[in-house]
């Protein structure tokens, strides 16, 4: 009964985990590695960050309202002086009207009129309020202008960077999935040998004990079973650690359990031949890295034309409305005036730093343009090997399916032979080991075809 109770348990145990399991499919994985991403994530937020610096830079475009409020409470009343003496009225009139008085009073010297020293004459009130708002609108200002652009091209630019990190995180997805199928699919093929090698040593062990076969073919049976299984174990581990690997790609825990879908084959009908010259034009017409170079370009420009901005004048409309009030006791004596105009400012000279900053903003465009060529010569390089490895390893695969059919039928001679008493266990082993390694080399051969077309698909700025 305790027995049954184990079993009950150990079965309902092993359903309720497998039934945890998530599938995941290729699709799946890209789905999950583009929300999860963190590169993604940060060229999101760089993007969000340019949107409004487009809206900043076109706010400059608009009129500025300003309202400034203030009470003063005057506890020494400001002062002015009436020119320099005299009878409180501008100098010329004063000097006119004590010369006219001298003339009169020539007879008596006594009498002439002497100008007196100017005396501060008190102005204002205790209180005084003031209200005053104020609008500016920029009629002319090329920085402004050439800014707008400048900031939409850098929108773009970072558009094509969030679409760059979005295709190397699915080119980066794809080779993880793919790891894992052909880890798991190794596992397969250690497991086949594994299965008739045990079934080899059973035979084996009956036809020894009838006396049949040597002590040396059942030991040399049972040494290859245990090396399979220790090779089963080794390709276990091995495909832990490309699913661990496939995890942190894609973004999900490592405690998360997962079950792959699919396999290698499956994607043998995306097999292509790839032309070396169509590559080049798909990279150079396709490959997100090198738009946005293009409009680092653009932008680099743009600087140019606003630091050529600056020998510009800026012309400004502006209008204001006061509101004024003063009174000694709070009883406000109120008024209001009010102005409108326009300002140029044009600056002439700023000890050659306009002439430096202009010089620099070229030098950046030129740099930019250095390394666009650059980065251009470097794809197309790549491209060129990718397309060669593509091409390399359909070769292999089509020459793998051959050697697959021909190391299955040589282990099927070698089995023939030994059970009619004229092959060897040696032989039997050479041709599980041959038919083995054929299935695997072209497994790798697909695997190395759909990465390289993974990352093929990355430079031609597909996802």
């Amino acid at each position: 009964m305790r027995k049954l109770n184990f079993l009950i348990i150990f079965i309902l145990f092993t359903s309720i985990n497998l039934f945890s399991q998530r599938k995941l499919s290729i699709e799946e994985a890209i789905d999950i590695s583009l929300q999860n991403n963190h590169n993604i994530k940060i060229a999101e937020y760089d993007l969000e960050i340019a949107e409004q610096d487009v809206k900043e830079a076109f706010s400059y475009a608009l009129p500025s309202v300003n309202l400034n409020s203030s009470y003063t409470r005057n506890v020494i009343l400001p002062k002015f002086v009436f020119g320099s003496g005299g009878f409180g009225l501008p100098d010329p009139i004063n000097q006119f009207i004590i010369d006219a008085a001298n003339d009169l009073n020539r007879t008596n010297p006594f009498t002439q009129i002497v100008p007196q020293d100017p005396e501060p004459v008190a102005a204002g009130l205790k209180n005084a309020l003031n209200t005053t708002i104020e609008l500016n609108q920029t009629l002319f200002n090329y920085t402004v202008i050439n800014g707008i652009g400048a900031t939409g091209i850098y929108k773009k630019a970072l558009e094509e960077n969030l679409n760059s990190k979005e295709s190397i995180t699915v080119k980066d997805s794809r080779v993880a999935f793919y790891s894992a199928l052909l880890a798991n699919e190794s596992i397969g093929l250690v497991e086949q040998s594994l299965e008739n090698a045990e079934k080899r040593f059973n035979e084996i062990s009956i036809l020894f004990e009838n006396g049949l076969v040597s002590e040396f073919d059942k030991l040399r049976s049972s040494v290859q079973v245990e090396n399979l299984k220790s090779e089963k174990q080794n390709s276990e581990t091995n495909f832990q650690n490309a699913l661990n690997r496939l995890k942190i790609t894609i973004g999900i825990s490592s405690e998360e359990e997962i079950q792959l879908v699919g396999n290698l084959e499956e994607f043998q009908n995306e097999f292509e031949t790839i032309d070396k010259s169509e590559t080049q034009n798909e990279i150079i017409d396709g490959n997100y890295d090198l738009k946005a170079i293009d409009l680092q370009i653009e932008v680099q420009d743009a600087f140019v034309d606003s630091e050529v901005a600056n020998y510009y004048p800026v012309l400004n409309l502006f209008a204001n409305y006061s509101y004024l009030g003063q009174s000694d006791d709070f009883d406000f004596i109120t008024f209001d005036q009010s102005a409108v105009g326009l300002r140029l400012s044009w600056n002439l000279f700023n000890g050659f730093r306009r002439s430096a900053t202009l010089q620099k903003a070229k030098i950046n465009k030129q740099k930019a343009e250095v390394q666009k060529d650059l980065l251009s010569k470097s794809l197309t390089n790549q491209g060129e090997m990718i397309a060669l490895r593509m091409n390399t390893s359909r070769k292999q695969i089509e020459t793998g399916i051959k050697t697959v059919k021909q190391a299955e039928r040589g282990y099927e001679i070698a089995n023939t032979r030994y059970q009619e008493g004229v092959g060897s266990l040696l032989e039997i082993n050479d041709a599980d080991l041959a038919l083995r390694q054929s299935k695997l080399n072209k497994l790798q051969a697909v695997y190395s075809y759909l990465t390289a077309k993974a990352e093929f698909e990355n430079l031609k700025g597909n996802k």
